[in-house]
């Protein structure tokens, strides 16, 4: 997590986790990573601890530990706050560094490949500018921002910083742009009904031929078939 998440960040968090305590969800371990969140918003907090209380018993069936990892300062202090608000429906363990908190999640052979996927996506983290993970932040909330120009003067950027933000990253506007629509295709396709039209449309593409094209490009299937596939699972896991 990065920024000033508020509440509608919050409750994007709570749907995107509420895929771990479905009835089919595999044991896993959690690496939560706030070195990058500059201030806490008190409703935003408030509404993912509710989620987190009214879930325990299922989380504490699917995970197997937690680590939390946080650059310091008031962060520090709510993260710390937040588990013990929480309590312990699962190990859980809050560090300010990354290495130690890897260490602890790696409790056991089968959580070794994990833990090595954990780490990379931390230094990819690392790694990655904060003009990237503003744009990134921009397009989640608009995904109809399809102008460099105009996200980066959003971002109180020029065009050609952001551009260089985007390469030293190893990414490219295009493709975070990609990215964000897809991620808000899925959240659509899984919880509404909306038609496909709709739901080009309110992504910012013209045509839903477009549409379909980019999420096929990005998935290997047709919002359609992503659409079944997913609803199926949500009702074979609700029984």
């Amino acid at each position: 997590m990065w920024g000033r998440p508020d509440p509608r960040d919050a409750d994007f968090l709570v749907s995107a986790m509420s895929t771990e305590v479905r009835d089919d969800s595999l044991p896993h371990v959690s690496f939560v990573d706030l070195r990058r969140i500059e201030a806490i918003d008190p409703e935003a907090f408030a509404a993912f601890l509710s989620f987190m209380r009214q879930n325990a018993a299922r989380f504490s069936r699917t995970v197997v530990r937690s680590a939390t990892v946080h650059s310091g300062g008031l962060v520090g202090a709510a993260a710390a706050g937040y588990h013990r608000l929480l309590g312990e429906p699962f190990p859980s363990a809050v560090f300010s560094d990354v290495s130690p908190a890897l260490a602890w999640l790696a409790c056991d052979d089968a959580n070794a490949a994990a833990v090595a996927d954990l780490a990379g996506a931390a230094r990819a983290i690392e790694r990655t500018p904060t003009a990237v993970a503003a744009l990134r932040r921009l397009l989640r909330e608009d995904p109809t921002r399809t102008s460099l120009d105009r996200c980066a003067s959003a971002i109180a950027l020029s065009p050609r910083a952001l551009q260089r933000a985007l390469l030293a990253a190893s990414t490219s506007f295009r493709a975070e742009l990609q990215h964000a629509r897809v991620d808000r295709a899925k959240e659509l396709l899984r919880s509404t009904d909306s038609k496909m039209l709709a739901i080009a449309l309110d992504l910012g593409f013209e045509k839903v031929q477009s549409f379909t094209a980019d999420f096929r490009r990005a998935t290997g299937e047709t919002p359609a078939k992503w659409r079944a596939r997913h609803r199926a699972g949500v009702s074979a896991g609700g029984k």
